[in-house]
């Protein structure tokens, strides 16, 4: 590789609107806006086969924003009694994001920094919870599922799946902390840019994409019981990965921060 990633930011901001028409069912639309960032340096090892198609990336940096894919939802609560809960949902992921975004070079950038995938996806999940006194915990297993092969630009996006387990102690009514194990794997990027691109950093190249990865995270829920703020919502937490093994050549994941705000009317 003639270029190296140095670091990879990426700030997801999610409007998550709800309306439940029925006692058991809620449904969901929650667009989103991405802001991704990504500083590369030349290899000073690296040495020329002589081939043209490592070339195209300078140093320093570059950024891609706008709006992502959007996700609609149904979820049914299945089951529920003063202790236990079943959540099913069924959501799609709508290709609303542009998957044709373009550097300064005028070619498409790097496959993990579009916008969006090109492609209609599935994303049903299925949520279990628990509540005792103060304690609560809950599992959940999801999965994303592409419905379409390709995009126009001749990319196949994988399939992931995704467990987690969590485990919250409420301090007072308004205040908990909680503990929540994530656990992904995805495949690899299949297909290729159908026009001309870069082949000069690992993400150019679609099997330095996707892995296992395990996460653990700490958070802190707040929530208003009283006053006009009564039904406010203020969520924050920590993650870090305790396991990586990812596909091909990436950099490793430092952290992930939630912060999330929400209000029932």
């Amino acid at each position: 590789y003639s270029m190296l990633p140095q670091k990879h930011s990426m700030t997801m901001h999610m409007l998550d609107i709800m309306y439940a028409p029925t006692h058991n069912l809620n449904i969901m639309i929650m667009p989103m806006y991405m802001d991704m960032g990504m500083s590369m340096q030349m290899n000073p090892n690296y040495v020329s086969s002589g081939s043209s198609s490592h070339s195209g990336h300078g140093g320093g940096s570059h950024d891609v924003k706008g709006l992502g894919d959007t996700t609609l939802a149904a979820m049914y609560q299945v089951y529920k009694d003063n202790q236990h809960e079943l959540i099913a949902t069924l959501a799609v992921i709508a290709p609303t994001g542009d998957e044709y975004v373009k550097g300064e070079d005028g070619k498409p950038v790097h496959y993990g920094m579009q916008l969006g995938s090109g492609i209609w996806q599935a994303l049903p999940n299925i949520t279990y919870n628990y509540h005792q006194d103060k304690l609560s915990m809950g599992m959940q297993l999801l999965t994303r599922q592409p419905l379409e092969d390709k995009n126009n630009l001749g990319v196949a996006y994988p399939d992931m799946n995704q467990a987690n387990v969590w485990l919250s102690y409420a301090w007072l009514p308004q205040l908990a902390n909680s503990i929540r194990f994530q656990y992904n794997k995805t495949d690899t990027i299949s297909g290729h840019y159908n026009i001309a691109h870069n082949h000069s950093t690992p993400l150019d190249f679609q099997g330095n994409y996707g892995g296992e990865q395990t996460l653990v995270g700490l958070g802190t829920n707040w929530v208003a019981t009283m006053g006009t703020l009564r039904g406010l919502r203020v969520g924050l937490e920590y993650l870090e990965p305790i396991n990586e093994n990812v596909n091909g050549v990436q950099l490793e994941t430092k952290r992930q921060i939630n912060l999330s705000i929400s209000k029932a009317l």
